[in-house]
Parts: C-alpha cells; sequence; structure tokens
C-alpha cells in the first residue's frame, strides 16, 4: 500500500512539473533555443548530483557508455521538439 500511495504522489509531481514546463515554455518569450539548452543544462547536472550522491559508484563503471549517448541525444532531440512545437503553435493542445 505505501508504495502504491509514493507512486501516486511521483505521478502527482510529474504532471504538476509537466503542465508547469509548459505553461512557462508557452507564455514567455525566449530568444533563439536559450530556453531548451540551458534548461537541459540544468537538468543534467541535477542528474550528475543525484547519481553521485544516491548511485553506487560500481554501477556507474559499468555502465554502456555508447548506449547512454544515444538516449541522451534523443532526449535532446525529444527537449528540442516540444519547445519548437511549443513556441509554433497558438494552443499546447494542438500539438
Amino acid at each position: 500500500m505505501i508504495i502504491d500511495i509514493y507512486w501516486i504522489i511521483l505521478a502527482i509531481i510529474k504532471i504538476i512539473v509537466t503542465v508547469s514546463t509548459n505553461m512557462i515554455q508557452k507564455y514567455y518569450n525566449f530568444s533563439g533555443n536559450s530556453y531548451p539548452i540551458i534548461t537541459a543544462i540544468i537538468a543534467g547536472l541535477f542528474a550528475i548530483f543525484y547519481a553521485l550522491i544516491f548511485e553506487d559508484y560500481n554501477e556507474i563503471k559499468n555502465a554502456n557508455y555508447p548506449i547512454l549517448i544515444l538516449f541522451g541525444f534523443f532526449l535532446f532531440i525529444f527537449l528540442l521538439c516540444n519547445y519548437l512545437l511549443l513556441k509554433k503553435f497558438t494552443t499546447s493542445w494542438l500539438f
């Protein structure tokens, strides 16, 4: 029962963060592609701090780096597409 409540809380936090991020992206004007670049760098720094604090170093040594680089590239494409789509359409539900 505790695990179910934990996942529900995480899902609610994810929804709030996603909606807030989309609203910020839509209603604030950013010049060029500075918004996705800066947010990706900040998210990467938070991920590195999390890994250094909570993850086991032996698991980091055994990581498959080509796969990590590939998925990092996919994440970059995803963030850039979301930014460009939100910037293009007048309402966020159209895409």
